[in-house]
């Protein structure tokens, strides 16, 4: 019997996702994703995730306050307002006991702190909640980038300094018990003077 899915191999996944999407979106409209709908990477996202080999269930659009009773994380008191308890999760992960096992969110065009500050806090107060009971173990912020460079060399250090800037903030949005890393595809050269990345943060509890 397959066990549970790696999660390395969760996070390559969804890398994989982002780069299927923005490959798909140029080959149909002749643009980058970073014009197309949001939904549309977060759809091949979850395709990529299908593929893998191990135990696993996928929903899109999984109500937040539904995904919360399922790991056991509601509980008495108050919901924190950033864990946006009447919307939804872009994709939830299951393990194959019907559980969540984790929360993703998808962002299309990232490239400043106001891009990912309430995603990043979202999947925090997520994960922190009912943390001792919770079956949720992670959390990944998914998302697309671009930027300009003249060649590849060039391309790759604007990538890494984009991802110093994030990590930090990062680092200092989640604050003491929590933990972050950041894994990203090769960086694509650049086209008419534009490059572009799949990039996941990573979070978890420490």
């Amino acid at each position: 019997m397959a066990g549970p899915v790696a999660k390395n191999s969760i996070v390559k996944a969804c890398l994989d996702g982002i780069e299927n999407a923005q490959n798909a979106y140029n080959e149909m409209s002749g643009s980058w994703v970073c014009w197309g709908p949001e939904y549309f990477i977060t759809t091949e996202i979850a395709r990529s995730l299908a593929t893998l080999e191990g135990t696993k269930y996928i929903t899109l659009e999984n109500g937040t306050y539904a995904a919360l009773t399922d790991a056991n994380a509601t509980g008495r008191g108050k919901f924190h307002p950033d864990i946006r308890i009447e919307g939804r999760v872009d994709i939830v992960l299951w393990w194959a006991n019907e559980t969540p096992r984790a929360v993703i969110e998808v962002k299309n065009n990232v490239r400043n702190i106001s891009n990912y500050q309430s995603d990043i806090k979202r999947i925090q107060t997520i994960l922190a909640r009912k943390s001792d009971q919770s079956t949720l173990k992670f959390g990944v912020f998914a998302f697309y980038t671009d930027f300009r460079a003249e060649d590849l060399g060039e391309a790759n250090e604007r990538l890494a300094r984009r991802l110093d800037t994030i990590k930090s903030n990062v680092d200092k949005l989640l604050g003491p018990g929590f933990t972050a890393t950041i894994e990203h595809n090769e960086v694509k050269a650049p086209v008419n003077g534009w490059a572009w990345a799949a990039v996941c943060v990573v979070i978890s509890r420490s």
